[in-house]
């Protein structure tokens, strides 16, 4: 269940 927050988190990182 921590996946799609992992996943998430990651995006936002890339995206700034």
């Amino acid at each position: 269940h921590w996946f799609p927050l992992m996943l998430i988190f990651l995006n936002l990182y890339y995206i700034f």
